[in-house]
């Protein structure tokens, strides 16, 4: 974990296998997950309240109507006056999601301008080289697995899991086969299980060869 403050500004990056839960200023709690840094002030200034996220992190946002809060990412902006969502937006992934849980929020696409409103349940997908933003019905739980210490894995592709799990793990994946990343699986397992709970659970449904050299996994059909 590492910890930077500059001209009033502080830096919070998680490195893999890590986790991180902070209050700001506001009593604005965040829970921020592996590979993800986020940067805020050391107290709010001015009308907004406006912090810059790279990764993945839930909000729970303090409500203040006078003061907006907002959450910048390569890709988007979200506004909130107080609610909790999920921000998903990896700058090596080709999409960002923003999920609302409870409250609502305005999701706004950087290069274009589009503007949503999203409702509970309900996530926003946006590409990170912009485009139109597409709205939809997500399982919440899948979702923020993550911040309560579980993998659910719902009818999941095999690389959907993985990308989830590796980050966690820090470990590297690699698929002999461009087919065995579409296996689908569904499971709930504790975030602090050992690796190999996984990885057991996948050589279980006997169709594909999990090979363990160190950190690096690869995976291939039978």
């Amino acid at each position: 974990l590492e910890f930077r403050r500059v001209l009033f500004r502080s830096t919070i990056e998680v490195p893999a296998g890590g986790e991180y839960h902070l209050v700001l200023a506001d009593g604005t709690k965040i829970w921020l997950n592996a590979e993800s840094s986020l940067v805020f002030p050391v107290e709010f200034s001015g009308n907004k309240r406006q912090v810059i996220l790279k990764g993945e992190a839930y909000f729970q946002v303090t409500k203040d109507t006078a003061h907006p809060f907002r959450v910048e990412s390569e890709a988007q902006v979200v506004e909130v006056l107080g609610t909790q969502f999920n921000v998903y937006a990896y700058g090596h992934e080709e999409r960002t999601y923003t999920t609302l849980v409870e409250g609502k929020v305005a999701v706004t696409a950087s290069a274009s301008g589009q503007h949503v409103q999203l409702m509970p349940g309900q996530q926003a997908s946006l590409g990170r080289q912009g485009g139109e933003i597409v709205v939809g019905e997500v399982n919440i739980q899948q979702v923020v697995d993550w911040k309560n210490g579980m993998f659910v894995f719902d009818d999941l592709s095999l690389e959907a899991i993985l990308r989830k799990v590796a980050r966690w793990y820090d470990i590297e994946v690699f698929y002999s086969g461009a087919d065995v990343r579409n296996l689908r699986l569904s499971a709930n397992l504790g975030r602090y299980d050992h690796i190999d709970t996984i990885l057991e659970l996948i050589r279980a449904m006997d169709k594909v060869v999990v090979d363990r050299k160190g950190n690096v996994i690869t995976f291939s059909w039978k």
